[in-house]
């Protein structure tokens, strides 16, 4: 089975490292999506989404191991976020 995961990564001197030092696959392909590097000038604000992506990530980690939740668990989170959206009218 194939399974697809997103990591945060960063490249330091040619070698791809998480942010959050979360251990990356050994021997695994992937596609790598690059963004420009952060700017030197603050006036830029085209990165201020990603940032505030990686402040919130960094500030709210993963509560759970997603191996660890049953399928039961899962279906009932699923529907939990379709119900809240359906409320808003999303």
């Amino acid at each position: 089975m194939t399974t697809m995961r997103a990591y945060t990564v960063r490249i330091e001197k040619g070698k791809v490292r998480s942010v959050d030092d979360t251990p990356l696959p050994e021997q695994a392909y992937g596609v790598l999506v690059i963004l420009p590097a952060p700017p030197v000038a603050p006036a830029d604000k085209s990165l201020d989404p990603f940032e505030a992506y990686l402040a919130a990530l960094r500030a709210n980690p993963p509560e759970a191991n997603i191996d660890e939740v049953s399928d039961e668990e899962l279906n009932r989170i699923v529907h939990e976020v379709r119900a809240e959206l359906h409320a808003r009218g999303d």
